[in-house]
């Protein structure tokens, strides 16, 4: 009788990765972990095969632990690509020491590097030790990670440049943040340095982003750009579709004043700016149901002629009278 071990490594290989794949990039069958995990403790050669699979895309219930896991351990936080921070439990008092630490060495190197650089403005961090309450994990957790292709959390990272070189995650594809205040949005610059880290972006969704300025660089591969629950003005739209110049989808759902004091922009401001600014757009859905601004039916219909004379495909839910 053959036995499991007797097999070619290559048909393990295999094997392996039928446990674990799914149809559906870049979620993966979850009920294999407990399969995953016990071949990885049977022997040195199962754990070489499945250790790869297990961190691909690493499950936890405690954000910490995990981050202290890829910090600590560099060749398993090179063999993550797809990191999904949208569960697990993070909670202020329980940073493990080895995270504190690299997080307060991170920025005192950042702020050393930018003091050493003459005639430039720099912000510089607070002298005073951190609280635990400002550490945010997502800042931690991504920037060893190398090899990452697909970033998804429920809180925005925070606007410190210290935990991402420019271009240092080329691989990076596509990012998902969730900001889950009912009150406020997110303002862009809370993710400008990791933006600035992943030049090869190709699809972007943010939830409850309220802000936006006009940014210095470009994300030229950026094909898709997906804003839930979110509220920006005309400059603020302007100001995205510079950041992505060749952009093919673009998809707005207003979140009205739940998330901004601030008006949206119109229909006919988007169609404006579209039409000047966004050249290889195929798609513009608008999903205004939650705006306060006044949408005239004159303003759909202009804007439905015009992007279709372009081949643009345009969607736009009003609100309910």
């Amino acid at each position: 009788m053959t036995l499991l071990l007797d097999l070619p490594v290559e048909l393990l290989e295999n094997i392996a990765d039928q446990l674990y794949l799914d149809d559906e990039f870049p979620f993966f069958d979850q009920s294999a972990i407990p399969t995953l995990a016990a071949l990885n403790r049977t022997c040195k050669l199962l754990r070489e095969l499945t250790t790869r699979l297990l961190y691909r895309c690493p499950t936890h219930r405690d954000t910490w632990s995990l981050t202290r896991t890829l910090i600590t351990c560099p060749d398993l936080a090179g063999l993550v690509t797809i990191l999904n921070l949208e569960e697990g439990y993070v909670g202020p008092y329980d940073v493990p020491l080895e995270v504190g630490d690299h997080y307060e060495k991170a920025i005192k190197e950042g702020d050393a590097a930018a003091k050493a650089l003459e005639g430039e403005d720099v912000l510089l961090a607070d002298p005073e030790p951190l609280d635990r309450n400002s550490y945010v994990p997502n800042d931690v957790i991504s920037g060893p990670c190398s090899n990452l292709e697909y970033l998804s959390c429920n809180d925005v990272i925070s606007d410190t440049p210290y935990f991402w070189a420019p271009d240092s995650m080329k691989k990076l594809r596509a990012i998902r943040f969730a900001h889950w205040d009912t009150e406020y949005g997110f303002d862009l610059a809370a993710v400008e340095p990791l933006l600035r880290a992943a030049p090869n972006l190709e699809e972007i969704e943010f939830h409850s982003c309220t802000s936006a300025r006009e940014l210095d660089f470009q994300l030229h591969h950026a094909k898709t750009l997906e804003l839930e629950n979110s509220c920006i003005d005309a400059d603020e739209l302007l100001a995205l579709l510079k950041m992505c110049p060749n952009l093919e989808r673009f998809t707005y759902e207003s979140g009205g004043p739940c998330v901004s004091y601030e008006d949206d922009f119109g229909v006919r401001e988007a169609k404006e700016l579209v039409l000047a600014h966004a050249p290889k757009l195929k798609t513009l859905v608008l999903d205004m149901q939650q705006t306060v601004v006044a949408i005239s039916s004159d303003d759909v219909k202009d804007a439905s002629d015009e992007l279709s004379q372009r081949g643009i495909y345009f969607q736009v839910f009003l609100p309910v009278p």
